[in-house]
């Protein structure tokens, strides 16, 4: 049986002990009770008892349980002396329950009314029979059902309350764990993003001097082993990148103070490597460009030369990076086999990523055998500062 299921049947347990014990309290604290009022006291909590019992049985027809025992509770008020209001009470134990039950507007109306209406019609009688009215009695007796109504409510609005807490609990943990696993999966793609970018760049350098110093070898072999010394510095390099990717450290905030000395060491190391004649143009103003966006920007020349090289095999690249008063612009150019079509590998996806992130834009061009041109525009996001100025 579950929580609710439970909670619920010790309630309607309750509600029958508090009716019965309700209706017994005639029989023993009223000793001026004819014999028909005895007989009606012990029938109506048979009664009472045979309505619990119905409700267990056809638990969805309570609103017919409660209409029974609204009739009943009248009985009381009618048959018992006219200055007794204990009936009152009755109606105080069914509101309770029935506002626990139910939050249908119509049906809470309907009984809230027709119990005011029911205490109306007899407090009328009572006066017409005793020409009196017993106000203080009548209110108590009349408080006590506002009062179980209103915690009825409170408690039920407390229950939806807490429900409706812990299915926004359920789903922030579900939401946590869903942030949990985007965390790792974008962990994961960050860091095979940095070894293809840092480690493939390294490998295609090695392979170039790998391949000179193999032609080398057999006519010259003291500059083979300088390549190949070249080669051992570079495969070093390159375990060291892995390392520093794995732990997902980087390395790009000591290499240079601007974008701009970054992207000369650059071109400077890959040109001495590979022997790649690489040309950097700067224009306008680069203190434009954000601190976060030189990683990026690195990272993209970075793989773009890679590319040039390995797929290409080009003899030259140049690289433009320009300020404009709007965006930032880069492009990198190259001389190399260029292709009919291209097909993203997952070193140009990577580049689109980086620079969707940034929210920009990224072009790739190619015509077959007049090389491969990427074009990237990242908009400037525009602050405006006003100072001064008079008021009319």
């Amino acid at each position: 049986m579950t929580r609710n299921l439970l909670s619920m049947s010790l309630l309607w347990w309750t509600r029958i002990a508090m009716l019965i014990g309700i209706a017994a309290s005639y029989l023993f604290m009223s000793e001026d009770l004819t014999l028909d009022q005895r007989r009606f006291v012990e029938l109506g909590m048979m009664l009472f008892a045979a309505n619990h019992a119905l409700y267990m049985l056809f638990p969805k027809r309570f609103i017919w349980i409660f209409t029974a025992d609204l009739l009943l509770a009248l009985g009381f008020g009618v048959a018992i002396d006219p200055k007794d209001h204990t009936y009152l009470l009755f109606y105080g134990i069914e509101s309770m329950t029935l506002m626990l039950m139910t939050n249908r507007r119509q049906v809470v109306v309907w009984w809230c009314g027709s119990v005011t209406l029911i205490w109306a019609v007899l407090v009328g009688v009572e006066y017409v029979q005793t020409q009196e009215i017993t106000l203080f009695s009548n209110l108590f007796n009349y408080g006590f059902f506002v009062f179980a109504t209103v915690v009825g409510w409170l408690i039920r609005y407390y229950q939806q309350s807490r429900q409706e807490f812990a299915k926004l609990y359920e789903e922030l943990r579900a939401y946590a764990r869903q942030v949990e696993e985007m965390t790792a999966v974008r962990e994961r793609n960050h860091i095979a993003r940095e070894i293809h970018d840092t480690v493939g760049h390294k490998m295609t350098a090695l392979l170039v001097q790998l391949q000179a110093g193999r032609k080398l070898l057999e006519h010259d072999r003291e500059r083979s082993h300088e390549t190949l010394l070249h080669c051992e510095e570079l495969a070093r390099a390159a375990l060291q990148e892995v390392r520093l990717s794995v732990r997902t450290l980087r390395d790009e905030e000591t290499a240079a103070p601007t974008v701009t000395e970054a992207l000369r060491r650059l071109l400077a190391e890959f040109a001495k490597m590979t022997g790649l004649e690489a040309k950097l143009i700067v224009q306008g103003d680069l203190t434009l460009i954000s601190a976060s966006w030189h990683p990026a920007i690195y990272r993209i020349v970075q793989e773009a030369l890679t590319n040039a090289k390995r797929h290409g095999e080009a003899r030259s690249a140049t690289v433009l990076l320009a300020g404009v008063p709007d965006s930032i612009v880069l492009e990198i150019s190259d001389d190399g086999a260029g292709v009919a079509q291209i097909q993203p590998g997952f070193g140009l996806l990577n580049m689109r990523d980086r620079v969707t992130e940034l929210g920009g834009t990224v072009q790739f061009t190619s015509v077959q055998g007049e090389g491969f041109r990427i074009e990237v525009r990242i908009p400037l996001q525009q602050q405006v500062w006003r100072f001064g100025g008079t008021t009319a």
